[in-house]
């Protein structure tokens, strides 16, 4: 039975047909025993590990994986593995037979080893069928040397690429053996033995001296001779080689050089005359047609030089200085004193006449300097630099809003505190918090430490279905009948009382989305009061009539003026005040928040989706059932309130699961790997990758940036010492997305233990005081780890 724990409450390639780009992929493998395995869905590491390697997809059925020079080719069906086991190595010949059951008719592929005495290098000859070519390796009888006009048809079809597959690996470094070269001279045997579908044969061929680089080509010319070719110039399907160039445009690429000249390369103008080379040092020449002219061709009269530009632009540039100076370059003013200067020793110096001037002009009375900037200002100019992992982007909220959306399972809100009140409490200390969550109007959100959600509405009816796409996903829009009163207590934002990191006596905006009509006499009055008893009224907004002639959805606002009285107290912003008056229907709410509008640095936190009993399967198949609108809806209003400071949003995304998954039953997972083992670490990977996505798809589909949208994951809490298998499986194949742009990966294992927590009662107690639930923690402890992930954040200088 699925879930019976929490019941209270890198990347994909798609091989079609034949490609005509080449896309490195970055996955993490290993080196062990001369093959390369990739890291199982554990992220498990077996001999000497290697990293991030270079995955190339090759025609429909292959995939080249390259260290360096160190290349070997895998049938794509067996490296995509869906199974969850460790992939094995494929040896070259495994992966020729795995090409060739289905290979087009009019491609041959062979399996070719070239000896020279003892050195042997193992390689792999892919060819593009030519003229009489296939009749003559098709079959086991026929040798390729027993044609000579075939022999001259290969060497003369520059599509013949030969690939050395394996290369040389240092044990001792774990690297690529670069330097191994092997010799061939004119009078040494080629013994080429060709494996395709219809049969092996054989031959002897003779050729002029190669010198072999370990992981470069050998290609036949039109020339009839066999040349090497570096393996950065590597041949894929689809792409256009050096020989269908016309001569202009060979003219723009660097040529390889004859060594008598002097030259390992350069490149030449149309007329063939030295603009830059390459000499054999490895220092670098400019060709005497570069002083007046680019390409050979002279200027034109317009163009400047820089010895016709003046002084006044010159003093804008980096000046070379002599060595004496003890600078290596400096930029001066026009008065020639120093403003910026490189020493000798690569340290910075700032010249005295920037104090108070800008390259040595004062500057004016009002003019106005980075220290007197406001905070949103400063965060204009500091956002060009934006961090690259989720807790690199929340330390910016100690000079800056940020807006953290929190996915999880019944430990998100467990009991009125979960996650929810732990990252409040954490992140509020650390940063402040600059605003409440989101808030529908329909009560849906249970009340937490610090701030409560809202009361359920009474008469359901009357809600326009016009503007049903106003609506945010998690926090479905209220609606009152025409002609029904409503008052109740239970409705609208309410901080606790004590809360010292959202300030009640600050200047308060409450903020609602309402909608109007072109019928009835709706009408409502939002009002603040203290939380508690003598539930003072704080303040109250003008009587707002829903019946404006139109359909229309609203936002807006009523303000509370700042008041040192309120320090302290709790405190209530609502869409009506008990005893007072009442809302009158039609009416229809969408959502409602509170904003610190004094406070431009902070945290908001939300809990977008905080559901008992749920797996990642489960949030993801939810979060696909909101309409992207509705999604698109939810993140524009935590990005609001962003923008009115003028800032680029920052919306940190926190998923946290793990115990409900050892217990899920729904197959496939979410994406692309579709994985049919529900509770396994590669279904789990997937799931959690899916939610990513759907974030993602739906700045897409509103057209925003998407490097505003961080990701910080987390895996379960520690149940045991040791967990079971699969919750540490979870922990470990979470942490290689670690290495994913704008994510950050944290494992509560590293930050606690089962006994720790036991020790100090943070699991959570049934109520009879003898069963342990383990499964989810008391206010105390969630509080304790929040605070221990939050330190995890570096702080911003």
């Amino acid at each position: 039975m699925k879930k019976l724990l929490l019941l209270p409450l890198l990347l994909v390639w798609f091989f079609g047909q034949a490609q005509t780009t080449i896309q490195p992929h970055a996955m993490r493998f290993y080196w062990q025993n001369g093959h390369l395995f990739q890291a199982d869905s554990l992220g498990t590491v077996k001999g000497d590990f290697v990293g991030d390697i270079s995955i190339y997809p090759f025609g429909t059925k292959l995939i080249a994986v390259t260290i360096g020079k160190a290349t070997e080719y895998y049938p794509f069906k067996q490296l995509l593995n869906k199974s969850g086991v460790p992939y094995s190595t494929v040896s070259v010949d495994a992966a020729i037979a795995a090409y060739t059951t289905s290979i087009p008719a009019t491609t041959v592929t062979v399996d070719t080893t070239l000896t020279n005495s003892s050195n042997p290098i193992a390689s792999v000859v892919v060819k593009t069928a030519v003229n009489g070519l296939q009749n003559q390796i098709g079959t086991a009888s026929s040798s390729i040397a027993q044609n000579s006009t075939d022999i001259a048809t290969i060497k003369a079809n520059p599509t013949v690429v030969q690939y050395n597959l394996q290369g040389t690996w240092s044990p001792s470094t774990n690297t690529p053996v670069l330097s191994t070269t092997t010799s061939l001279s004119a009078s040494s045997a080629y013994v080429v033995s060709t494996t395709a579908t219809a049969g092996v044969s054989s031959t002897v061929l003779s050729g002029s001296a190669i010198t072999y680089f370990n992981g470069d080509y050998i290609v036949a010319t039109q020339a009839g001779n066999w040349v090497r070719v570096a393996q950065a110039a590597t041949v894929g399907d689809g792409t256009i080689t050096q020989v269908k160039l016309d001569t202009d445009t060979k003219s723009l690429l660097w040529q390889q050089n004859d060594p008598a000249s002097g030259y390992s390369s350069k490149l030449l103008d149309p007329k063939g005359r030295l603009l830059w080379g390459i000499t054999l040092d490895g220092s670098f020449e400019a060709g005497k047609y570069q002083t007046s002219s680019i390409a050979g061709s002279a200027l034109k009269p317009s163009s400047v030089g820089l010895a016709q530009v003046g002084t006044d632009v010159t003093a804008l540039m980096w000046q070379t200085l002599d060595p004496a100076s003890g600078y290596r370059g400096a930029l001066t003013d026009p008065k020639g004193r120093l403003g910026w200067g490189i020493r000798l020793d690569g340290s910075f110096e700032v010249g005295k006449y920037l104090d108070n001037s800008i390259a040595g002009t004062a500057l004016k009375a009002s003019s106005i300097g980075l220290d007197r900037l406001a905070t949103d200002a400063q965060s204009a100019i500091t956002n060009a630099g934006r961090p690259t992992t989720a807790l690199d982007a929340l330390a910016l909220a100690a000079k800056r809003r940020i807006d953290f959306l929190m996915i999880g399972d019944s430990n998100q809100l467990k009991d009125g505190t979960g996650w929810d009140h732990g990252f409040n409490y954490a992140l509020g200390n650390r940063f402040g918090l600059y605003a409440s969550a989101i808030y529908g109007p329909r009560g849906n959100m249970i009340q937490g430490a610090e701030f409560g959600g809202t009361g359920n509405f009474g008469t359901a009816g009357g809600g326009l279905t016009s503007l049903e796409n106003y609506d945010l996903a998690s926090e479905p829009y209220s609606q009152i009948a025409d002609g029904v009163t409503y008052n109740s207590q239970f409705n609208g934002v309410s901080v606790a009382a004590g809360a010292t990191t959202f300030n009640v006596a600050s200047a308060l905006r409450f903020w609602y989305a309402y909608g109007t009509f072109t019928t009835g006499s709706g009408s409502f009055r939002v009002g603040f009061r203290q939380g508690t008893t003598p539930y003072t009224t704080f303040g109250s907004g003008a009587v707002i009539n829903t019946n404006t002639g139109a359909e229309t959805y609203q936002l807006g606002y009523t303000d509370l003026a700042a008041n040192s009285g309120r320090t302290g107290l709790a405190l209530e912003a609502k869409w009506t005040l008990p005893s007072s008056t009442p809302i009158t229907g039609p009416w229809q709410g969408f959502f409602c928040r509170l904003e610190d509008t004094s406070k431009k640095t902070g945290v908001s936190v939300h809990t977008l989706y905080g559901v008992g009993g749920q797996s990642l399967w489960d949030m993801g198949t939810q979060l696909n059932a909101y309409s992207a609108q509705k999604l698109k809806n939810y993140f524009a209003e935590a990005r609001r309130l962003q923008l009115s400071q003028n800032l680029k949003p920052i919306i940190v995304v926190y998923v946290n699961s793990g115990l409900n998954d050892q217990n899920e039953d729904q197959s496939p997972s979410l994406g692309w790997r579709a994985d049919m083992s529900p509770t396994s670490a590669n279904a789990y990977i997937d799931n959690m990758e899916a939610i990513i996505k759907r974030a993602e798809d739906v700045y897409e589909y509103a057209g925003w940036d998407k490097s505003e949208l961080y990701f910080l994951l987390m895996p379960s809490h520690p149940v045991s010492d040791p967990d079971a298998a699969k919750l540490i499986s979870y922990r470990k194949v979470c942490s290689s997305l670690a290495s994913r742009k704008n994510t950050s990966v944290v494992d509560l294992t590293n930050l606690t233990t089962a006994t720790e927590m036991a020790a100090n009662n943070w699991y959570l107690k049934q109520a009879n005081g003898v069963d342990n639930d383990v499964f989810h923690l008391v206010q105390a402890a969630y509080e304790v780890f929040a605070t221990r992930v939050v330190s995890l954040i570096p702080v911003v200088q």
